[in-house]
């Protein structure tokens, strides 16, 4: 498992613990367990609902605050992923052809404007016809109740204000702002306990911020429009919320209680529009709520489902992710660039410890190779990160350096322009030729250095200064000399003692270490019999030369010479 599936797993169960500790949090508020806003939200009003083919199991065994959570857990989900979260890479990859990519986008937002336009025009067009004609309710025992109930769900200070409307049927809440929330009464006569049961319906909607779940849930609606299972499950999101409130509200109620609730829900029957919450809103659930209402079944309260399930999404998502932009390497790696104007100044293999190096035999054909990559862009968050071969090239360009990142399914790019960096990774359909890049790319021999003092240990690469290719009895120059200014080191004021050398792959002869003063006029040579001999360093300022033969690609031999440098102290005199 890498560290990016563990990372998924660990967020994943903390927000799970997190969700079902919620639901029964939330459950200890309405029965008054808790200080502060008795009802209090699932999630704040973020939501996407699915879970659709499972509702009817749900509805059988968990209470209707656990249904309305489950609803939930999708947007959040796609939004931590999209955020945060990450995957290796997708199991399935849908590939969209690119003459298909502008008009399905145009479609698409096409529709979604028109949905959403068409819903809020029905809210703010609903809003002004039940405003027109609504006045404050003046009764003082309407008023009082209605301070009381407030009083006992939680608000400090209450002062939302009661309308009273000819143009609504049913008593019901509106509006996404605490300034521009209003509580709407038919003109209708209700009895003290139905008022109690219609205030704490609708304190139990505002308190949980519905208003803000329902625009959420219809905004979801606008995004998925070509999706019926959508609709479907947006109006079954709406009857949920709806249930949860007349779990809330009859939480501790009698069955006498119970059937009164059932009667002011007969008799305040209608349809609700707009981000509104209503005590009786479709007529479609009403036979339901009634049945939920006068026998109600003993439910759990569905914390431990929420939790079991969101865990299970999130780990779960992102395996199947949608291709788009499809090309070709010289496109998309190479976007705006002259590929014969990039010059490859580093190979290295990321994915090993001691950053082991390259040569490229022939420059030509590796940039014929990477112009003629497959590659695609991918909808989701995805790093790629595994334990195939990571090849990371450095080219420089008129613009600046560009890093490319080849691991078996994906290319990184990295465009480091001036102080802008920008990066993205690429999807390849077929996995890279490992073969023909080792023709082209043959490893280098390395060799890192262990320095250890009284108080402190350092290992770093050595550079490669030469590498000489012994094949058939014909030598060839691989690297040319380094300058100076370009030998690796360690410099501070730091006590070295000894030296290891630390080799990934075996040399297969004698190693030769010469060590040369700062100042150049001493040198002293040794002749390692074993790798990993011990040195005992001279002084603490030095330049080091390391000589070692490699095998090499084909019988060939690589004869290969390091360069180092230590200067642990601040005189760099010795």
């Amino acid at each position: 498992m890498s560290m990016t599936n563990g990372i998924s797993i660990f967020f994943a169960a903390l927000f799970s613990g997190f969700l079902a500790w919620s639901v029964l949090d939330s459950r200890s508020r309405d029965q008054g367990g808790r200080e502060g806003l008795r009802y209090s939200s699932f999630l704040g009003g973020v939501s996407l609902p699915v879970l659709l083919l499972l509702l009817p199991f749900f509805r059988r065994y968990i209470s209707a605050r656990g249904c309305a959570c489950l609803w939930m857990l999708p947007n959040i989900l796609y939004l931590s992923q999209a955020g945060f979260m990450s995957q290796n890479h997708p199991i399935w990859i849908i590939s969209l052809p690119n003459s298909l990519l502008k008009p399905l986008t145009i479609l698409w937002l096409a529709g979604f404007a028109a949905v959403l336009l068409y819903k809020l025009l029905e809210h703010f067009v609903f809003r002004a016809q039940i405003m027109r004609n609504a006045v404050p309710v003046q009764e003082e025992t309407v008023l009082a109740l209605w301070k009381q109930e407030q009083t006992n769900a939680g608000f400090a200070k209450p002062n939302y204000k009661l309308l009273c409307s000819p143009a609504v049927k049913t008593p019901l809440s509106i509006g996404l702002l605490k300034l521009t929330t209003r509580v709407i009464l038919p003109d209708t006569e209700y009895s003290p306990e139905e008022l109690r049961m219609i205030f704490r319906h609708e304190l139990v909607h505002i308190c949980r911020s519905d208003a803000w779940t329902k625009f959420s849930l219809t905004f979801c609606t606008a995004v998925c429009w070509f999706n019926p299972f959508m609709w479907i499950s947006v109006r079954k999101s709406f009857d949920d919320l709806e249930l949860s409130c007349d779990e809330t509200v009859l939480l501790q109620a009698d069955d006498d209680q119970r059937r009164r609730y059932a009667e002011l829900l007969l008799k305040t029957a209608g349809q609700e529009q707009g981000f509104t919450t209503c005590l009786s809103a479709s007529a479609s659930a009403l036979r339901y709520r009634l049945k939920n209402t006068v026998k109600p079944r003993r439910r759990r309260s569905g914390a431990l489902t929420v939790g079991l399930v969101s865990f299970l999404l999130l780990i779960t998502c992102g395996n199947v992710a949608l291709a788009y932009e499809t090309g070709s390497g010289r496109d998309a790696i190479f976007s705006g660039l002259d590929p014969a104007a990039c010059t490859l100044s580093s190979v290295r293999d990321m994915n090993v410890s001691s950053h082991r190096t390259y040569i490229c035999t022939d420059p030509e054909r590796l940039m014929d190779y990477l112009c003629q990559l497959p590659v695609q862009k991918l909808t989701g968050n995805y790093d790629f990160f595994e334990d195939s071969p990571s090849l990371v090239l450095l080219y420089d360009t008129p613009k600046g350096t560009l890093g490319i990142d080849l691991n078996d399914h994906s290319v990184g790019v990295t465009r480091f322009w001036g102080e802008h960096i920008s990066q993205e990774r690429l999807s390849l359909p077929e996995e890279l030729d490992w073969d023909y890049l080792d023709t082209l790319l043959p490893q280098m021999p390395a060799v890192n250095i262990r320095l250890t003092g009284p108080d402190d240990t350092n290992t770093d690469p050595a550079s490669i200064d030469t590498v000489t290719k012994i094949s058939n009895g014909r030598s060839e120059l691989l690297t040319e000399p380094l300058p100076d200014e370009s030998w690796t080191g360690i410099y501070g004021n730091i006590d070295f003692q000894t030296m290891e050398l630390e080799f990934p792959e075996p040399p297969i002869s004698h190693v030769q270490v010469t060590m040369y003063s700062w100042d150049w006029s001493r040198s002293e040579t040794l002749t390692l019999h074993t790798p990993d001999q011990v040195i005992e360093l001279p002084s603490n300022a030095l330049h080091l030369k390391i000589a070692a033969s490699f095998d090499g690609p084909n019988g060939s031999i690589y004869e290969t010479v390091f360069r180092y440098e230590i200067q642990a102290d601040d005189s760099g005199s010795q």
